[in-house]
């Protein structure tokens, strides 16, 4: 075959199926990374040799890292809802399609039982103009890929994804509004450990239960820092007492709002938030100044609100 009429891949023309309780799903995906079997070397001594033998050993999976959109992502937005607020774990399979410039699908991975190991919601900016991405963390127990001809991949549907813009947010903590002007990822890892059997070559997974919250950091122009100033100078510079340490808590919203800031699309609750520091940063310019606070966050709830736009 002549260089000339050999077809090359294309980075960004990936399909991402999933096979999850009840639904399965094509997200609007961006990045697909890692996944791959890793197999532990082995060196034997052989005091007859000046050389080592070498064997393989133990195998494992590597984690597999997803980036989609918002919008085709309720499969991924469901199993995070059912681990935060039910501490309910589910395994989910699927499988991942690469194409090349002509969309013809030419490499299929597919990989079985996987947990989710961590998830991030985006970060938040209202100067941004990026679609708002969700970030997931998988740990797959088996997988296959192959190198053949597949269908080719159907064109994907833009439209819903084009209301979840990264820059529209709303923050509210307490029962105030807060004039934030950017909100960090809020990144979710959870607890999952490998046990080895005799039967099989690979691990097998189970969740341990072990949520480990996010941090609530956002920054405020100096002009609408105020009340958070007095919080956190109540909460973290005078001394307190046992009995009013605790009522310095505050829950917090996250609202993740559509193109035209009136309708939310998904909210985040996170409760119990309790004030750790702040630090002052140039603002949108080097003229201008704002604060930098953040948080430590007890729990969480995850809520949608914009069917027909997950």
């Amino acid at each position: 075959m002549s260089f000339a009429s050999k077809k090359h891949f294309a980075g960004q023309h990936i399909a991402l199926t999933v096979e999850a309780p009840g639904f399965t799903e094509t997200a609007f995906i961006k990045v697909a990374e890692g996944g791959m079997i890793k197999a532990a070397t082995v060196e034997e001594p052989n005091a007859g040799y000046n050389l080592r033998e070498r064997h393989t050993g133990v195998r494992e999976v590597e984690p597999l890292s997803l980036e989609f959109g918002m919008a085709g992502s309720k499969w991924a937005l469901t199993l995070m809802e059912q681990i935060v607020d039910s501490q309910l774990h589910n395994k989910f399979s699927g499988q991942i399609i690469h194409a090349d410039t002509n969309f013809e699908g030419q490499y299929t991975y597919q990989f079985l039982n996987a947990l989710v190991t961590e998830f991030s919601l985006p970060k938040l900016d209202a100067k941004s103009k990026e679609y708002a991405f969700l970030k997931m963390k998988v740990q797959p127990e088996a997988i296959d890929f192959n190198i053949a001809k597949s269908p080719k991949l159907p064109p994907a549907n833009s439209s819903r994804q084009k209301h979840w813009m990264s820059s529209a947010f709303r923050l509210t903590i307490g029962k105030e509004d807060v004039d934030a002007s950017s909100i960090e990822a809020l990144s979710v890892k959870v607890g999952a450990k490998a046990y080895q059997t005799g039967g099989f070559m690979l691990p097998q997974y189970t969740p341990t239960g072990k949520l480990e919250m996010p941090k609530l950091s956002f920054t405020v122009p100096m002009g609408g820092c105020a009340a958070l100033v007095r919080w956190f100078r109540e909460a973290v510079c005078k001394e307190n007492t046992a009995e009013d340490a605790a009522g310095y808590e505050k829950d917090a919203m996250i609202e993740f709002l559509d193109s035209t800031r009136s309708k939310v699309l998904y909210t985040v609750d996170l409760m119990r938030c309790g004030p750790e520091t702040f630090s002052l940063i140039k603002g949108d310019d080097a003229t201008t100044r704002a604060m930098k606070f953040d948080c430590y966050v007890t729990s969480m709830k995850l809520t949608p609100s914009g069917e027909g736009l997950i």
